[in-house]
């Protein structure tokens, strides 16, 4: 099924082509044969260790998604697809919808994933024509620079009872932020394209509190840092935070 057009993706090309090199130079963009099967790669992929985080997070939020029952699903930020792929595959009941401004892994998930329906389009701008019981944002909130708008947005296309999940995104301490965002410029200087830290925003945990989530996976946990040092598996290093439709408006 080919990419759904909300928009015309032309305004956005340079900020598209940015992100792309990014994701290049970082070896983020994948051939087809791996991206079939993410989040499995080799244990010589230079990004192994995060992708075992990924999988083990991605594996919690599909036992809850399978509990919650059949709903229709927004994966914010979805990238290539594979995420969507799987929530799809888990749970055959489900609507699962992709949403990016990534034309060149939108069309490699539509390309791969015949089950999702994948949409090009600005959450602000286009009308998707439907409302969701879960919109989740995994390693994407991070491009958003301010929550309170996000969310109202997103209250606006959630059923009454709907849920935001955020999943795989660090949130900093008041006193941390400035401090993390020179790490990005110089990360991003050194990879050659200091541009892209003014697409990159770190979030107030205080400001993510504020809107009164459910903190569904704690690493910091006594317990799961127990689990993590006795299975010697990776984990994300990140919380799983839950947002009622009601605390969004």
């Amino acid at each position: 099924m080919p990419v759904h057009y909300l928009s015309d993706p032309a305004p956005y090309r340079k900020s598209a082509e940015l992100y792309m090199r990014v994701r290049e130079l970082e070896g983020r963009v994948h051939p087809d044969d791996l991206v079939r099967r993410l989040p499995d790669v080799p244990k010589t992929h230079p990004h192994f260790g995060e992708w075992r985080m990924r999988a083990a997070s991605t594996a919690r939020f599909i036992r809850f998604l399978k509990g919650f029952g059949d709903s229709r699903i927004l994966d914010l930020g979805c990238g290539n697809g594979w995420t969507a792929h799987r929530i799809a595959e888990a749970l055959p009941g489900t609507s699962v919808t992709g949403l990016d401004m990534n034309v060149t892994e939108l069309e490699q998930a539509a390309r791969l994933f015949p089950r999702p329906r994948f949409c090009y389009g600005d959450i602000f701008a286009d009308d998707l024509s439907e409302t969701f019981d879960i919109i989740y944002l995994a390693c994407s909130v991070q491009y958003f620079p301010d929550p309170a708008p996000l969310f109202q947005r997103l209250a606006e296309l959630l059923t009454p009872e709907g849920q935001v999940h955020i999943i795989d995104s660090p949130f900093y301490e008041p006193g941390e932020l400035e401090a993390a965002r020179e790490r990005s410029r110089a990360y991003y200087r050194q990879l050659g394209v200091p541009e892209m830290a003014r697409n990159y925003f770190h979030h107030d945990r205080r400001v993510m509190l504020s809107f009164k989530p459910d903190l569904l996976y704690r690493p910091q946990s006594p317990i799961n840092r127990l689990r993590v040092r006795l299975l010697r598996r990776n984990d994300t290093p990140f919380p799983w935070l839950r947002f009622h439709a009601r605390n969004l408006k």
